[in-house]
């Protein structure tokens, strides 16, 4: 469980990261977006690394509190059900430092989650 809190801690940071080292314009417009990324291309560089990382963390997390709910909605209960709610307030707290951003991550981190899940066990098996 101290594991996933850790994971938690170091999504919240590599997400705060990206959305300091990204470039934030708002209203988005893919011109000015560009020459912000051409202007600044190492902020770029490693908020993007910051942000492929989180991805990573995140989904993983995703992925624990998805089996999690499974096994509970089957009668057994397990301990990383109670970072659904921890992982919920941090990233309410992300949308207070940028709201796209954190928007980006979560739905991008999610979408790797629902695919790295092996509901059935199989382990790549899927023929």
């Amino acid at each position: 469980m101290y594991i996933h809190l850790l994971k938690l801690a170091i999504t919240f940071i590599l997400g705060y990261l990206f959305i300091k080292w990204f470039p934030d314009i708002q209203p988005i417009y893919f011109s000015e977006f560009v020459i912000q990324l051409v202007l600044n291309p190492i902020e770029f560089f490693f908020g993007s690394i910051a942000l492929m990382m989180g991805l990573i963390i995140q989904g993983g997390l995703l992925k624990v509190e998805f089996r999690s709910l499974f096994t509970a909605f089957k009668g057994r209960w397990q301990s990383p059900i109670l970072l659904i709610p921890i992982h919920m307030v941090t990233l309410y707290a992300l949308t207070l430092f940028g709201e796209w951003q954190t928007f980006v991550f979560s739905v991008l981190a999610f979408i790797y989650g629902i695919i790295s899940l092996d509901l059935h066990g199989r382990g790549g098996q899927h023929g």
